[in-house]
């Protein structure tokens, strides 16, 4: 089953800007690109559990929630319960396991990511490093758009 966004990725950031780095309008662009689609999906099949991948050394807000729900919580948002296997695995026993089990790896990490999102996510402090060795072509789009939003602004 294939779910589709409302509103793509660049409709997003028309509207409400590209982020700046301090995670403030992140919420909007996971919001309309990845969380409003998978709920209805999840609601549309009747889904009653969800596993991630997630690990609680990711950032310092997942750190908290794991410290706060541990890794398996019933989510009153979503309506399922949330199992987090991962959650207390650090980086090296992740990158142990997908080497023991000789499971694939995401190629972008060969070209020295740290972790993996969005693609075009501005949301992190490091987006344009990573985006810069990862993606060049978008990171110019993305810049370009987004500085000449900026400019507008001023303007």
């Amino acid at each position: 089953m294939v779910t589709h966004p409302e509103k793509t990725y660049w409709e997003v950031m028309k509207q409400g800007g590209y982020d700046t780095g301090k995670r403030k309008k992140h919420n909007d662009c996971c919001y309309w690109v990845k969380e409003k689609p998978m709920r209805l999906l999840i609601k549309q099949l009747g889904i009653k559990a969800e596993i991630t991948g997630i690990t609680a050394v990711e950032n310092r807000m997942r750190m908290f929630n794991a410290r706060d729900y541990g890794w398996c919580f019933y989510s009153k948002k979503s309506k399922t319960q949330r199992i987090h296997p991962l959650m207390w695995w650090t980086p090296e026993e992740v990158w142990d396991y997908i080497h023991l089990m000789g499971l694939p790896e995401n190629p972008v990490y060969a070209k020295g990511a740290e972790r993996v999102g969005c693609m075009p996510c501005t949301a992190h402090k490091l987006w344009e490093q990573q985006m810069i060795r990862t993606a060049p072509k978008l990171y110019e789009i993305i810049k370009l758009r987004k500085d000449s939003q900026y400019v507008m602004r001023l303007g």
